[in-house]
């Protein structure tokens, strides 16, 4: 019911997806925001598209401790350097993920 009329796999249910998660994380609320996300699909690779997802995603990791997740992910961010966060303008999600990555590479080396 919270997808409304959205076709499963379709773009619209990716949206509304994403923006579900990324409330989620705004509550801290990181492990809902990611079962979310894992279902959302989007194909596209500029604009808000598959990079964004993976930002979010590696963002739900790093906000439930596991850094060593958020690293693969920020990292695979870096090679989509079309995607973007907020719209399809800007910014770029490489350059957030750029800039969060190792800051989970010394959470991943402080963790006993």
């Amino acid at each position: 019911a919270l997808l409304g009329s959205a076709a499963p796999g379709s773009e619209e249910e990716a949206f509304l997806r994403l923006n579900m998660a990324v409330c989620l994380l705004h509550a801290g609320l990181p492990r809902p925001a990611e079962e979310v996300l894992q279902e959302a699909r989007l194909e596209r690779t500029a604009g808000i598209s598959r990079g964004t997802l993976l930002f979010y995603q590696a963002l739900a990791a790093a906000q439930d401790g596991r850094a060593d997740a958020a690293s693969g992910l920020y990292g695979q961010v870096l090679g989509l350097r079309e995607s973007s966060l907020i719209d399809h303008d800007g910014p770029p999600a490489w350059l957030a993920a750029e800039g969060l990555a190792p800051a989970a590479g010394r959470a991943r080396q402080e963790t006993p």
